[in-house]
């Protein structure tokens, strides 16, 4: 009967802790997947942001688009101005427009905190609009 005891005591002691380590191991590993939903979510949601600026900043540069008689672009750095300053206000920390004939493409690129996984993470959306007509103002 003491060899039992003396069985279960020792066992007992090289057990201690056990619970304690598997609780931190697991507490790690709940944060960790918890951070990758929250911060990808947040990614998803800054690149949304970042193509929908996009995509409006193309409308309001192709609504300032000016031609002549002939179809060519005669105002085309006005409309880029409006587009870019369209996507500044907006928050994109680079902003750029182009105007390949009848074609405007916006770029922005935003920049999100991490909640739970620490840094700073840029995403970066174009949006590119084409106008169905082009005519003089």
């Amino acid at each position: 009967m003491a060899a039992q005891h003396t069985a279960c005591r020792l066992r007992q002691a090289g057990e201690r802790g056990a619970v304690t380590l598997f609780a931190v191991v697991v507490a790690i590993a709940l944060f960790v997947v918890v951070g990758l939903v929250v911060d990808g979510g947040a990614n998803i949601h800054a690149h949304q942001k970042a193509f929908a600026v996009a995509r409006e900043a193309a409308r309001v540069a192709a609504q300032d688009i000016a031609t002549d008689d002939f179809g060519h672009i005669t105002l085309g750095s006005r409309a880029i101005t409006a587009g870019e300053k369209y996507m500044t206000q907006y928050g994109c920390e680079e902003a750029t427009v182009t105007i390949s004939g009848s074609t405007v493409t916006a770029t922005c690129r935003m920049a999100y905190d991490g909640i739970f996984l620490p840094g700073t993470y840029h995403v970066t959306a174009i949006g590119t609009v084409t106008p169905d007509t082009v005519g003089p103002r």
